[in-house]
């Protein structure tokens, strides 16, 4: 299976299934937009392509230090009907992995699904559905553009 592979924080990777995500890219901070009056890890919005989305600093939405303030952002746009960016310290890329066993997340991890050894990495594997889910109870994604 094909997976995205970032980090939450420097000694946190984690991986998201490849058909969860949508697209990966990079820009500047600047580009997105505050929105007040808003959770702390809702960082604002983001027009692209025709669409306006919700930027949300996925470590801190998970309960992880918010992402390093810098002038570039790493940015995953979730797949869905109702599509949103997240934000994460570093993203490596996609990558391919088989695996047998998946021990089971915390529960103090929210989104998780467990976690995967390979090589000599500990992979935080988290589900696209429950990280949508999350979003939602945190702020309000009601509000639409």
């Amino acid at each position: 299976m094909n997976y995205l592979e970032f980090h939450l924080d420097a000694a946190t990777p984690a991986l998201l299934l490849g058909t969860d995500v949508a697209e990966v890219f990079t820009l500047r901070r600047n580009l997105i937009n505050g929105v007040p009056q808003m959770p702390p890890c809702f960082l604002g919005v983001l027009g692209r392509r025709h669409h306006v989305y919700w930027v949300v600093d996925l470590p801190q939405l998970l309960g992880y230090p918010p992402a390093e303030e810098s002038p570039q952002c790493h940015l995953i746009l979730l797949a869905g009907d109702r599509p949103f960016v997240l934000t994460v310290p570093q993203i490596q890329g996609m990558i391919s992995l088989e695996y047998e066993d998946l021990d089971p997340a915390s529960a103090q991890i929210p989104c998780a699904i467990g976690t995967i050894r390979h090589q000599r990495h500990t992979y935080l594997l988290l589900a696209g559905s429950e990280i949508r889910n999350k979003v939602t109870e945190t702020g309000t994604m009601e509000q639409t553009f």
